[in-house]
């Protein structure tokens, strides 16, 4: 997976024994809107679970 859709999902859903990041907290830290990142979320995660069946 590319890191431009790796990171923000890992930093959304596995937080490093911090609090998992936001939306617009990505958002903010990556110069796009929120719904950027959930768009990018989606797509990794879709991404992943195609890996997992094949």
């Amino acid at each position: 997976m590319r890191p431009r859709l790796y990171l923000p999902i890992q930093q959304f859903l596995v937080a490093d024994g911090e609090e998992a990041a936001t939306l617009h907290e990505l958002a903010a830290e990556y110069g796009v809107s929120a719904e950027r990142i959930r768009q990018i979320e989606v797509k990794a995660m879709q991404k992943m679970k195609s890996s997992l069946a094949a």
